[in-house]
């Protein structure tokens, strides 16, 4: 690694990487392995989402399966893996076939690097005002980049949930598609934003590319200020 190592501790062990500022990406030295890991957008974390969800017969509602979403999310955030001069792009199958330990360890690292767990060395700002403005939209600033956000209508919601319910042949049940509920709430809510301090317009291309944390901080702040319950989450 040609970049200043910089280590970390990561679930009580030690790590040598290099951040490669730009293009989001840092690269760990993991049991003589070189692996470099990438933060994924919130479109790809919104789809992996919603690829996990399963039916719970159980609680009788759809929820995510965690074992399908940690595989998927350390396939998407690990782009490389450099072993005794070899470079591999890991697959599903490849991080599946990874010894336990290993396995752990990339996975711990691939959630520090996406800030899932606490990444002491990123700092977020987040402020959203209490009680909208004027023209009755709600300001939310993640970082110095401010977006604007409305409520919904209820036509909207009803339009948007309808739209969203899709037939799960698996489970003989009706269940929700998250991603495109998620989108399609954030488009219907955010109705302006400025990124660096310039305008930008806000599509589903937009949305898709957000930084997954900032993406979520922007959804969580639609949630709030549209009074969708805990219960509607779940469901």
């Amino acid at each position: 690694m040609s970049k200043p190592l910089q280590r970390v501790t990561i679930d009580g062990r030690e790590y040598e990487f290099a951040h490669h500022p730009g293009t989001e990406e840092y690269t760990f030295l993991v049991e003589g392995k070189r692996c470099r890991f990438k933060r994924w957008t919130w479109g790809e974390k919104n789809r992996i989402t919603n690829e996990c969800v399963a039916f719970n017969p159980t609680t009788n509602r759809f929820e995510v399966n965690t074992i399908a979403f940690n595989e998927k999310m350390l396939t998407h955030t690990m782009k490389e893996l450099e072993s005794d001069g070899q470079k591999t792009k890991p697959t599903l199958d490849t991080v599946r076939g990874f010894n336990a330990a290993l396995g752990d360890q990339l996975l711990m690292i691939a959630q520090w690097v996406n800030a899932i767990d606490t990444n002491s060395d990123e700092k977020t700002s987040v402020k959203l005002s209490k009680v909208p403005g004027d023209d009755s939209t709600y300001d939310l600033n993640i970082n110095n980049d401010v977006f604007k956000l409305g409520m919904w209508s209820w036509g909207e919601k009803n339009r948007v949930t309808d739209q969203s319910v899709q037939f799960d042949p698996d489970s003989g049940q009706l269940k929700m598609d998250l991603q495109r509920f998620n989108e399609s709430l954030l488009l219907a809510t955010v109705k302006q934003a400025h990124i660096a301090g310039k305008p930008v317009t806000v599509d589903a291309n937009f949305l898709g590319n957000l930084d997954a944390a900032a993406g979520d901080i922007l959804l969580q702040s639609a949630q709030e200020i549209n009074e969708i319950t805990q219960q509607e989450k779940k469901n």
